[in-house]
């Protein structure tokens, strides 16, 4: 049986991006309407869950321009 490597997604909700970015409500509301933001994934009763990678490569993005 051949081990196999399985990358771990860190997901994030709306609240722990408003903390890792340090910024409040309005804030986060404002960037998510950026056609550049990541899409969530909707998992369980609706709530929203983005992937810390894809938000760090919108960071890394964003910084850029």
């Amino acid at each position: 049986m051949k081990n196999k490597f399985v990358p771990q997604i860190e997901l994030l909700t709306k609240e722990d991006i408003q903390e890792y970015f340090s910024i409040g409500r309005r804030t986060f509301y404002r960037i998510a309407k950026s056609s550049l933001f990541p899409e969530p994934a909707i998992i369980e009763n609706k709530i929203a869950y983005w992937d810390k990678e894809d938000l760090d490569n919108f960071l890394d993005a964003s910084r850029i321009n």
